[in-house]
């Protein structure tokens, strides 16, 4: 049987966390081409952005945000299996001198059950995402760094940044960020 979260599941748990409200908007958004899907989109995604938070290496025991990285290591049998992680980083705490591993998970359901990630986990969380709501996706690539998704909405390829909470706005890292990726 597959780890991975089916779409089912996925709408699921739109209903359950976003409610049922907003996931029977935004069905109806990406139905119906008089509906505006893209605010739709945007809405989901700020409130996703709420809920999983940029990681930044946060203490797992008291939450101190001042930690030093130490390197990677495999991770455990579970993380790799149920999760898909290649490896977990660690992190060292001066606070409370503990180790936090974060895995870095290439499956849906442990970053739905952690609320932790990067770009990676999100943008394959929000491909995944996209694609229960019945759009087709994409995963992008700078090859910087950085990675998105892409929504098709009514013939044309929309920019989705789950960690930046922005939707069809594909300049963001030119402008916003300092950088322009010009081979994308």
């Amino acid at each position: 049987p597959s780890t991975e979260a089916s779409d089912v599941e996925l709408l699921q748990w739109i209903g359950e966390e976003y409610g049922e409200d907003g996931l029977q908007r935004l069905l109806e958004a990406v139905k119906d081409p008089d509906k505006d899907a893209v605010d739709e989109l945007k809405e989901f995604f700020s409130w996703f952005r709420d809920l999983f938070p940029y990681y930044h290496g946060a203490c797992g025991s008291c939450m101190n945000e001042t930690t030093h990285f130490l390197g990677v290591v495999r991770p455990s049998e579970v993380e790799r299996e149920d999760g898909g992680a290649g490896v977990s980083e660690i992190y060292f705490c001066e606070g409370c001198n503990c180790t936090t591993s974060f895995p870095r998970f290439r499956r849906v359901r442990p970053v739905l059950a952690s609320q932790r990630g990067r770009c990676g986990e999100y943008a394959w969380l929000a491909l995944r995402l996209v694609e229960a709501l019945t759009l087709p996706g994409r995963w992008v690539d700078n090859h910087a760094g950085h990675v998105w998704v892409e929504a098709l909405l009514d013939g044309r390829w929309v920019h989705i940044d789950p960690c930046e909470a922005v939707v069809d706005e594909p300049l963001l890292y030119a402008t916003g960020w300092g950088r322009c990726p010009s081979h994308v």
